[in-house]
């Protein structure tokens, strides 16, 4: 309908223009004319359209995996100078003009570029441009073979364009505010703090992300599947509908616990967000935690590391494809675009009313004197 919308409305400024010069008799809008402006708006507004269609479900996940390799290599050498220069003229006497003309030289016969990439064939380090025999980047000195790796890739995410087609908001998300975290994101390359406490003191939550960060390296690749963690203060159990209303279900690879902990060490609740199909396999992990008693977080990671690699499969985001049909750009991109398609129709047929650029425009033809 949006779309419609666009495309009718300067289509409409068009034809008003074309007609409204018939009428006063000034014939200045040609057919031509009309049809370069609907042909100029039919592709502006398209592709306009089409990047904010692409923009809505467009997101990122993350695939888990590890340190595969680091290489150094040889690479043409990027430090360029001018030299061999001189002066070329053309022209003589007073308007003869000269130019420096010069090669490009380099300082060195190649350059040196460290890389790292990982087991899922990703580079997550390239430092390039360097001279000969410079020392290596302490960053990538730091890295180690089969350290865990976290990388940030693209995909179409057909429920971010309509959430309200699937995850049926129920406001839940205004009840929590401070208590939603920010969905976890890749910092320094390749890492990724997925162990996440919201108003509780957990102990050694450094080493429980090392460890979780562990079991994602383990099953990522094998299981395509990101586990996220999280311990929050709060009795409420709809706390589990609010952060999937701030996360949009999580991504299509996630496997997301919450844990509740309001006097902690003592489990008050738990629950699983997810994409997966197996219900029960998300039933069972909530039901263990809560039997659990007191959180003990090796042991709550092992219990998920055992479950994800025996019963979660990933959803494919091609089970959600029937939303395409109901998904149309966000209010403010439409009336970005609907303020450039009226204002745009507007300027082209101020430019047709003043020019005549086909000729074909009988008021504007010079008239023929005969003698």
């Amino acid at each position: 309908m949006k779309l419609f919308i666009l495309l009718g409305i300067p289509l409409v400024i068009g034809l008003i223009g074309f007609f409204a010069t018939k009428i006063s008799g000034s014939k200045k809008i040609t057919w031509k004319e009309l049809g370069l402006h609907s042909i100029t708006m039919i592709v502006i507004i398209g592709v306009g359209y089409f990047i904010a269609y692409k923009s809505r479900i467009t997101d990122t996940e993350i695939w888990n995996g590890r340190i595969a390799g680091k290489t150094t290599n040889t690479t043409g050498c990027c430090h360029s100078y001018n030299c061999f220069c001189h002066q070329s003229c053309s022209g003589s006497g007073a308007s003869q003009s000269c130019i420096e003309v010069c090669s490009t030289c380099y300082v060195h016969s190649n350059d040196v570029e460290w890389t790292a990439t990982t087991t899922n064939g990703e580079v997550v380090f390239r430092d390039g441009c360097n001279s000969p025999h410079s020392s290596p980047p302490a960053r990538w000195s730091q890295i180690k073979i089969g350290e865990p790796t976290a990388v940030e890739h693209s995909y179409t995410n057909y429920i971010l364009g309509n959430p309200d087609a699937v995850l049926k908001q129920k406001g839940a998300l205004a009840k929590f505010k401070g208590k939603i975290p920010d969905y976890p994101r890749v910092y320094d390359y390749y890492r990724v703090k997925r162990f996440i406490s919201i108003g509780v003191s957990v102990p050694d939550i450094a080493g429980l992300n090392e460890q979780l960060d562990e079991i994602n390296a383990l099953l990522g690749k094998s299981k395509q599947v990101n586990i996220i963690v999280i311990v929050v203060n709060e009795t409420n159990a709809s706390y589990l509908d609010a952060l999937t209303e701030a996360w949009v279900g999580g991504k299509k690879n996630d496997f997301v616990v919450v844990i509740a902990a309001p006097a902690f060490p003592k489990i008050a609740w738990a629950g699983v967000m997810s994409w997966a199909k197996d219900e029960a396999l998300k039933q069972a992990l909530a039901g263990y935690m809560k039997e659990l008693g007191d959180f003990n977080g090796k042991e709550i990671l092992q219990a998920i590391s055992t479950s994800v690699d025996k019963k979660f499969v990933r959803r494919h985001m091609a089970d959600f494809e029937y939303l395409t049909s109901t998904i149309e750009p966000s209010n403010a991109a439409f009336w970005i675009l609907f303020m450039i398609a009226v204002l745009l129709s507007i300027v082209l047929q101020t430019v047709f009313y003043i020019h005549d650029p086909f000729g074909d425009d009988e008021t504007r033809r010079p008239r023929q004197n005969y003698y």
